[in-house]
């Protein structure tokens, strides 16, 4: 296994490579070249990621650098989709925007508290990063390990080729943290609080959650 410090060669791959804002954004790719595969797109996420690091502050700076750094990387609406699997087809369309920007929200947050303000990690790559799911090639697992002060995490990505914004584009759809799917973790909270208590109580729990993580906990 082989460890790669974020470094002077990430921060340069950070300038090229940002993950710009809006919903689904993609890196542009360079004239003549192949759209960035799964591997890559992740070290770029990493990359951009390890500036903010060292830019900001508070854990709410961080939180907010993420948040544009996601909204290029995830594909929100599968995301959702995969964690409400038994409900996602009975919500309304206002109850599904309602989930979607809690949603994103907890993404973020729970996502962020793997990092610190101003505090280095490291990245290395189990199994040379990526394992491709099929012959056609358009599913793939990227395989990380963070380490930190303190800390370090098995971050695993699953990611589809193809999105709401481009079809040439590499997006995550669930990720797992030492081995936790988020989506399958959620399903079953979100699910049960649903069926036991409503929409409404599941929308207050995710906030109270959210709010609870943006102040540090």
């Amino acid at each position: 296994m082989r460890v790669r410090t974020v470094s002077k060669v990430m921060m340069a791959l950070s300038l090229a490579l940002l993950v710009t804002a809006g919903a689904h954004a993609a890196p542009p790719a360079e004239a003549g070249k192949a759209p960035l595969g799964p591997k890559e797109r992740i070290e770029a996420v990493y990359a951009s990621i390890a500036t903010a690091t060292e830019t900001v502050d508070s854990q709410e700076q961080l939180v907010e650098a993420l948040t544009t750094t996601l909204d290029g990387l995830m594909d929100y609406e599968a995301f959702a989709k995969r964690t409400l699997k038994t409900s996602w087809p009975t919500l309304t369309k206002a109850q599904r925007a309602t989930f979607m920007d809690r949603f994103k929200k907890l993404v973020v947050v729970v996502y962020a508290k793997r990092f610190k303000p101003r505090t280095a990690f490291e990245v290395a790559w189990r199994n040379d990063g990526v394992k491709y799911r099929g012959d056609a090639k358009t599913e793939a697992k990227v395989m990380s390990i963070i380490r930190g002060r303190n800390v370090s995490a098995d971050v695993d990505y699953y990611m589809t080729l193809g999105g709401t914004a481009s079809k040439d584009v590499w997006y995550v759809y669930d990720f797992e943290i030492d081995e936790v799917s988020m989506a399958l973790n959620w399903r079953k909270r979100f699910e049960g609080i649903i069926k036991k208590d409503g929409f409404e109580v599941l929308i207050e729990r995710i906030q109270a959650r959210i709010d609870r993580d943006d102040e540090g906990d």
